[in-house]
């Protein structure tokens, strides 16, 4: 009977721990992008104009991003170039998507993403990042601040530009499949 109520006080405290303040960090991705003045030939250099990613991401937005094509290892916080899926725009005629952009990994196969008050939520946890949450208050009338959960199917990924009013991405054409990622932006040309 003692074991029995020591396990079950033991559960009762790992219950009380669990997730529900619980964090997401991402160290390891920079906010500035590397500039790269001689890049290898073997990866893909992009002419680039639309601004849907933070100013200290793109230095300059009329230069070319390099991108490494060869990688494939995706992970969250990669900036990505990626061709754009099919979509319905209907209700938005005057949205133009583009044949090829770029956006940023937020959500892996399997994950569950949420918006709630600009902040992104993975699996119930607070996504504490540079891109994590919505910096610019001036632009929230332009943007909706809460997006219902989303769960990324396997060999998807749920991709955002980091300027959420400017950007086509997941949050219009859903999670998007890794066939339709191209690579990952290495950094910019000057």
């Amino acid at each position: 009977m003692k074991v029995s109520l020591v396990l079950l006080f033991a559960l009762f405290l790992l219950a009380g721990c669990t997730n529900s303040n619980s964090v997401i960090e991402d160290a390891d991705t920079l906010e500035k992008v590397e500039i790269i003045k001689d890049p290898p030939a073997n990866y893909l250099k992009v002419k680039y104009y639309p601004d849907q990613m933070f100013e200290q991401y793109i230095y300059d937005i009329h230069g070319e991003v390099v991108v490494d094509t060869n990688d494939k290892n995706f992970k969250r916080g990669d900036v990505v170039y990626y061709k754009t899926p099919e979509f319905d725009h209907s209700s938005n005629p005057y949205l133009n998507p583009p044949e090829n952009s770029i956006a940023r990994i937020i959500a892996l196969p399997g994950e569950k993403i949420r918006i709630k008050d600009y902040q992104i939520y993975i699996n119930g946890s607070k996504l504490d990042t540079f891109y994590g949450k919505y910096p610019y208050e001036s632009d929230y009338s332009k943007v909706d601040g809460d997006m219902k959960e989303v769960k990324v199917p396997d060999d998807c990924f749920f991709i955002m530009g980091d300027k959420w009013w400017r950007s086509i991405d997941s949050t219009l054409f859903g999670p998007i499949k890794s066939e339709n990622l191209i690579g990952i932006v290495i950094g910019v040309t000057k």
